[in-house]
């Protein structure tokens, strides 16, 4: 007796990939629909393969699946944006690669995510497209990320007492700003400067369109970088390995 697959469409974005079998791939797709897949593509690494170009990590395509028992295959697919300056660009490479990382991690399964999609997506063709640092590209991206999945930072005011003025604590415990009163008699939590709460409250609260329409110094970009380190450590358990490699490649940004 024979039965019908129905098929799926919707647009997703390659963000892992592991070889198998002579020629096939079973591909980490974040979609729009179905959140992070797993999916098998059969002769994805052939060269004259109708699927190869969609098949290649942090390609942005159409895809067309059906679902199998244990998880989808793809039926055809077709390139919406390659991201080809990434591939041209070690350095910007290597924060798109992280950035893939870190939305491995933090999306789950068959769970859409619009949002979190948009931005990560946004930061992919920001990093590709233009000529920005991709350092701070990425520190708003991990901030922003880490809003929109439950760990929005506190930056409006003091999360002690609501105070809004001379906030330049920032408070890994409580996740947020503190105030010099509160700060003085608190641990666990580190002194920055007012450009650095400026930019914070800026990469938290700006409409998505506009979030990487700024630039830092770099001393408040290191500033980013320290907080978004240990915070990111703290909320979601786990070190990333990607960026380790960064400073071993000699590229340096305006």
């Amino acid at each position: 007796m024979g039965f019908s697959m129905s098929l799926l469409r919707t647009p997703g974005i390659v963000i892992g990939e592991v070889n198998t079998g002579e020629a096939d791939k079973i591909l980490t797709i974040f979609t729009k629909k179905f959140g992070k897949i797993q999916a098998a593509v059969k002769g994805a690494r052939r060269p004259k393969s109708n699927v190869i170009a969609c098949s290649q990590f942090l390609v942005f395509s159409d895809f067309i699946f059906f679902k199998g028992r244990s998880m989808y295959s793809v039926n055809s697919c077709e390139v919406v944006e390659p991201f080809y300056n990434l591939r041209n660009d070690l350095y910007k490479l290597t924060y798109a690669t992280y950035t893939a990382e870190v939305i491995r991690e933090v999306i789950h399964e068959n769970l859409p995510s619009f949002r979190v999609l948009q931005l990560f997506l946004n930061t992919l063709f920001t990093i590709s497209e233009f000529d920005k640092s991709p350092e701070l590209i990425t520190r708003a991206f991990e901030f922003r990320l880490m809003s929109l999945i439950g760990f929005k930072p506190q930056v409006d005011g003091c999360i002690h007492c609501g105070n809004k003025e001379e906030c330049n604590f920032f408070s890994f415990e409580k996740s947020g700003l503190v105030c010099a009163e509160c700060g003085s008699r608190r641990q666990g939590m580190i002194l920055i400067s007012e450009s650095t709460v400026k930019a914070l409250k800026y990469i938290i609260n700006s409409d998505i369109k506009k979030l990487f329409s700024f630039s830092v110094p770099e001393s408040i970009l290191n500033e980013l970088k320290l907080i978004s380190g240990i915070f990111m450590k703290d909320k979601l358990e786990k070190d990333f390995q990607t960026l380790k490699f960064i400073d071993k490649i000699d590229v340096k940004f305006s």
